[in-house]
């Protein structure tokens, strides 16, 4: 009986915990790693670029198709720990689908008309991590809307897994923009 009890998947609060863990663990995972893997790290880079792409484009919905249903998206408002501090965003798959479709939501006054944004990717470091690749990339943001011009440097990491034909997909994915800390305008079309 107790082996049927630990191969039970958690749910609640222990789900939630590991979530939580898993986004730590990746960014001290990106930290503390070696040299990346450099074929890796190509095939993560086209990946990456694909994905600026598709936000700087507005593809919102092809952006969303790339993530896992389990995928896991976190802002951090400090290098805490997503259980105890406050973040800019912390959503689950369903909940980036609630921010697409704002995006496109002709009453979210403060998204109309929309921003024009470049990312431009820096360096694209990958790991192998069991049947996910970990990586690491550098990220400069440029968001213009109407008068105003605003640059961010950040650092993205993402956990990707291959689906079944092989493609990469979006697990989870941290976004750390130092900037935060001082205060920024309203920030609804960062994605």
């Amino acid at each position: 009986m107790n082996v049927a009890l630990a191969a039970t998947p958690p749910t609640g609060l222990a789900r939630v915990r590991g979530l939580y863990q898993g986004l730590v663990d990746d960014r001290a995972a990106v930290i503390a790693a070696g040299a990346a893997d450099a074929a890796l790290s190509t095939s993560a880079a086209t990946f990456l670029a694909a994905e600026c792409r598709w936000l700087d484009g507005r593809s919102f919905d092809r952006w969303l198709s790339a993530w896992t249903d389990d995928g896991l998206y976190w802002v951090p408002l400090a290098h805490g720990h997503p259980a105890e501090d406050q973040a800019l965003f912390l959503d689950d798959r369903r909940r980036l689908g609630e921010r697409v479709w704002r995006m496109s939501d002709a009453s979210a006054w403060a998204l109309t008309p929309g921003a024009d944004t470049v990312r431009l990717l820096g360096t694209v470091e990958a790991w192998p991590d069991g049947d996910d690749v970990l990586t690491s990339s550098a990220l400069h943001i440029t968001y213009c809307r109407g008068r105003r011009v605003l640059a961010l440097a950040a650092r993205q990491i993402h956990r990707l897994t291959r689906d079944e034909p092989g493609a990469l997909r979006i697990r989870r994915k941290i976004l750390l923009i130092p900037e935060l800390t001082a205060g920024l305008p309203q920030l609804g079309w960062l994605l």
